[in-house]
């Protein structure tokens, strides 16, 4: 669960924060405009920097917000969820393309982690370090983008860390920090 909610918070950070500009909440008596049709940016390579501090920063105070006005509202977790979508689409038109995005990039990754998962299994290999070196190199193969991720981890393994050390590490090695 405590997990779930790392990666949600994660998503919707990297998500949101893409945005150009940042508009400002729609006053509470006036219906909300309309948003301006947004221009979806290209994909930024992994590993580089998305955002500047300051669309972080613009971000982290949308969501803020959004979770300000959820407060004390008795509703379950998913329509919190998309109680917290809808507001922050209304304060971030880019919110919505850019989770699109995500969603293709996972759902690309799901498709060649089960194609080398089928690939490695036809391979008989035992459960361990060598089924695992096989999985990553079938996926490097896939996507070579992905080489600079596993370099980390196996390094971060190598260092045993674990926890916040684990994350900041991660962050610092993938140039994210």
């Amino acid at each position: 669960m405590l997990r779930l909610s790392a990666v949600l918070l994660a998503s919707c950070l990297s998500v949101a924060a893409h945005a150009q500009t940042v508009s400002p909440a729609p006053p509470p008596a006036a219906p909300p405009a309309a948003p301006p049709a947004a221009v979806a940016p290209a994909p930024v390579p992994r590993g580089e920097a998305r955002y500047t501090p300051e669309q972080r920063e613009a971000f982290r105070a949308d969501r803020k917000a959004c979770r300000d006005e959820m407060r004390g509202k008795d509703m379950d977790r998913g329509e919190r969820r998309k109680a917290m979508t809808t507001c922050l689409e209304a304060r971030n038109p880019s919110f919505k393309e850019r989770m699109a995005e995500v969603r293709n990039r996972r759902g690309e990754m799901k498709q060649v982690s089960s194609a080398c998962r089928e690939e490695t299994k036809r391979k008989d290999l035992p459960r361990g370090d060598e089924r695992r070196k096989a999985m990553q190199a079938c996926i490097i193969a896939k996507k070579p983008e992905m080489k600079k991720q596993f370099d980390c981890r196996d390094e971060v393994r190598a260092k045993n860390l674990e926890g916040i050390e684990r994350r900041n590490f991660m962050r610092t090695c993938m140039g994210r920090a």
